[in-house]
């Protein structure tokens, strides 16, 4: 006999995870304020991460768009044929039912960093050489004065 070992609570979402990323992504928000911003969140999205868009007000929506613009939440659509019983046709509409759903890989990243900064992005920059810098600097001396760089 084969045994499936599944612990519903393994992916579950927690407070603790969502107050550190919170957290993490704005540190100069006092404590109460994230914890309140985590609990609400949970509230939300529940333990399994999702919830219809349909289910919110507009405060929350605003919210929601932030932590979507920060990667911790994504946008899905579902379709629905439902059938119109009027009596009088036979016919079906398609509707679309739109849902918010966490990103856990991006919300245990920054739960685990102290932040959010794009060092990657960063270090770039600073394996650039002092010439590539002054020709970047010299073409733009030249474009401001509408001259176009060779």
């Amino acid at each position: 006999m084969l045994f499936i070992y599944f612990n519903p609570m393994e992916n579950a979402l927690t407070f603790d995870v969502l107050t550190r990323a919170l957290k993490n992504i704005a540190p100069s928000i006092p404590d109460i304020a994230v914890k309140q911003n985590a609990f609400n969140l949970l509230s939300l999205l529940g333990y399994d991460g999702s919830i219809p868009d349909n289910f919110l007000d507009t405060n929350e929506r605003i919210f929601f768009y932030e932590l979507e613009d920060l990667g911790l939440l994504t946008r899905y659509e579902d379709k629905v044929t439902i059938p119109i019983l009027d009596g009088k046709r036979n016919e079906q509409r398609e509707w679309r039912i739109y849902y918010w759903e966490i990103n856990r890989h991006k919300l245990y990243q920054i739960a685990n960093n102290n932040s959010i900064k794009k060092e990657e992005d960063e270090s770039i920059y600073k394996t650039l050489d002092n010439k590539v810098w002054a020709a970047h600097e010299a073409s733009m001396i030249l474009q401001a004065n509408g001259q176009t760089p060779k």
